[in-house]
């Protein structure tokens, strides 16, 4: 600055000298001098803060820099949900609190707070269950249209029955909830399960909002929906012998059984002296048997019934291609066993694991009986080995006394994965509740039906010309009904992504009146609900007392028909046709399957082991109804699961 000739250095940490020189002798430089001292303060800072490899320990423990994720334990109520949380969560038994690893770790982190005993989370799981079944309750209240689902499970010698809750809000996303996992008692006999399902849908009061009800085609379940159902058609007696497939573990009930009424037999016998007695006991007992006997068939009534076209798809991949009768079809059929065999040595011993993972790479995938697609995917691994292993192949195949595959038997498990391929696919398009509704089933079971007519006709199928055709008939068959279900047709025709491209000429008129029939029911239930897309104009002073149909007419006419012409697909685009939206959200609160009552009984099987056999029956429902609704329902679009990136494209 001019003060003397050298240079002179100042610290930054020590300015009050400096500022002071440069305030009496330079004061004009003064805000330079400023600035100049205050850019590399920064300087040096954000330098020591790079320079510094090794935080502060607190900066291991907590971020300063993002939120923490979840508070410190402070309070014993706070320690007691943790801890309730940590039971349901990881399905772990009431009884891990009195565990000696795990009170050594607590005792470690929550310092002076005490872990309460087994019984105290015992009764506090009674009412955490019944606050979030309030919860689910309040939400169910809300919804409008709601579909239900049932299934029978039996684990380590008991029985239940387990119901799922699916509906759509007004923004139409989707939302599910566990209802329930009840204890059934005794034989599984159709009045038992319609009593049951009554029950649980009175429970939640939700009787009079149900519109749909997807279960398999066991022959009880049919049976207690063709009695106390209300569905549109009625089977005949050929139709239900063929569809009413049943569970293995299921006890058929004994109709062809004649019953004799031995009161009556007696009553003969004895004379009056047995009615005057049998009088004054039904005088004693008037209030209670008139309540036993007659509450169930008065109060018992079970909204309308879909089979699950997944079950439906399953028994023709199962039942009806074992009854194929052609010689060369069941001579290859039969060969076919060797993989069988691969498979048996593989799941038995830990040798054979070795054995083929060594020479393949990899293991077999195994048929399961409980999974849909599992016969399909084992084989389609074998004809990925063949293609690519051929010869390790055959060793593996040699290496236990199993002869190798001949080409014919390469060419017929080749044709059978091509041909059983669309299944996986119409199956995998059912299953995905999350982006489906039951809107699907009559577009993907007849583009099913198309796929199936094209391999009849496609000259490099030789081997399984049968098959074909006995998918065909068994697709006809089974799903004869759902095709003309007035339910079903309409849940399509009201979503954008189906519209009229999977109808027939011939029957669009006949569909498209169905919607407009819904549509008219709806302006006639709600007349002030939504507001018409079409302007009328001003009527004259005298009217007609027909004119009010003809305007009616007209507004339906305009608004279905720029529905389906309209070309988007989003269902975003109902929101420009209000009547139709409201059509779609009851015609499609169902699912296309009842594969949600599978994912129950996944988990509740985690949770009733072989060494929790002693759980008593509302311990155990409890534990999975909060497992299930943690946040009171499952909103997919905000909680996907895991297989909903595999299937979302399906919706594309």
């Amino acid at each position: 600055m001019g003060c003397v000739n050298k240079t002179i250095n100042v610290n930054h940490t020590s300015l009050y000298n400096a500022r002071r020189h440069i305030e009496t002798f330079h004061k004009p430089r003064l805000v330079e001098f400023n600035s100049s001292f205050g850019d590399q303060r920064l300087q040096d800072k954000t330098h020591n803060e790079v320079k510094n490899d090794q935080a502060p320990i607190d900066k291991h423990l907590v971020s300063t820099k993002d939120p923490p994720t979840s508070k410190q334990i402070l309070t014993q109520d706070e320690l007691d949900d943790r801890i309730m949380k940590f039971i349901v969560k990881d399905m772990n038994a009431l009884r891990v609190v009195e565990k000696e690893g795990f009170l050594g770790l607590m005792q470690g982190v929550v310092g002076k707070l005490r872990v309460k005993k087994r019984t105290f989370f015992t009764e506090k799981l009674k009412k955490e269950y019944s606050n979030s079944k309030t919860a689910l309750c309040l939400a169910l209240e809300k919804a409008t249209h709601i579909c239900t689902t049932a299934d029978m499970w039996t684990g380590h010698k008991r029985s239940y029955l387990g119901m799922t809750a699916h509906w759509k809000g007004e923004d139409l996303k989707r939302s599910s909830a566990c209802l329930a996992v009840r204890r059934v008692k005794g034989r599984h006999t159709f009045d038992v399960i319609a009593s049951t399902i009554n029950e649980i849908h009175k429970e939640f009061k939700i009787q009079g909002k149900v519109n749909v009800m997807i279960t398999d085609s066991g022959s009880n379940f049919l049976k207690a929906f063709k009695i106390f159902g209300e569905n549109e058609l009625t089977l005949t007696e050929d139709q239900e012998n063929l569809q009413s497939e049943e569970d293995e573990d299921y006890e058929e009930d004994a109709d062809g059984v004649v019953y004799l009424d031995l009161d009556n037999i007696f009553q003969e016998h004895y004379g009056q002296t047995s009615l005057a007695q049998e009088e004054i006991v039904e005088n004693e007992n008037e209030d209670s048997d008139t309540e036993i006997t007659d509450e169930p068939q008065e109060q018992i009534k079970l909204p309308y019934h879909v089979k699950c076209p997944c079950h439906l798809l399953n028994l023709i991949a199962t039942t009806d291609i074992s009854k194929i009768t052609n010689p060369s079809f069941k001579k290859l059929k039969k060969s076919g066993s060797k993989t069988p065999k691969i498979w048996n040595k593989q799941s038995r011993s830990s040798l054979a694991c070795d054995i083929i993972k060594e020479k393949l790479g990899l293991l077999f995938i195994l048929h399961n009986q409980t999974r849909w697609n599992s016969f399909y995917d084992a084989l389609n691994c074998v004809q990925k080995f063949s293609k690519t292993k051929t010869m390790e192949l055959d060793e593996t195949f040699r290496h236990f006394a199993v002869n190798p595959l001949t080409q014919s038997e390469k060419e017929f498990i080749a044709e059978y994965v091509r041909i059983m391929e669309p299944f996986t696919e119409a199956l995998d398009v059912l299953q995905n509740e999350e982006n489906m509704s039951i809107g699907c089933v009559i577009p993907t079971i007849n583009l099913l039906i198309e796929k199936m007519e094209e391999f009849r006709t496609d000259p490099t199928i030789i081997h399984c010309g049968p098959l074909v055709s006995a998918v065909l008939l068994g697709l006809q068959t089974r799903f004869e009904r759902l095709l003309t279900e007035h339910h079903l047709i309409i849940a399509s025709i009201s979503d954008p992504m189906f519209k009229m491209i999977w109808v027939d000429d011939i029957l669009q008129a006949e569909y498209t009146s169905l919607l407009k029939g819904a549509v008219r029911r709806f302006k006639d239930s709600q007349p002030h609900s939504c507001s018409s897309t079409v302007d009328i104009p001003n009527s004259p002073k005298k009217k007609r007392f027909l004119d009010g149909l003809n305007r009616r007419a007209s507004t339906e006419v305009d608004e279905v028909e720029k529905y389906l012409t309209d070309e988007a697909i989003d269902i975003d685009a109902l929101d420009r046709f209000p009547n139709i939206k409201m059509v779609y959200r009851e015609y499609n609160s169902g699912i296309p399957s009842s594969a949600a009552c599978e994912r129950l009984f996944s988990t509740a099987g985690l949770i009733f082991t072989a060494k929790r056999c002693n759980l008593s029956d509302k311990n155990f429902e409890m534990l999975v109804f909060l497992k299930l609704n943690e946040a009171c329902c499952r909103e997919w679009a905000y909680n996907p699961s895991k297989t909903s990136t595999r299937t979302r494209s399906n919706r594309k």
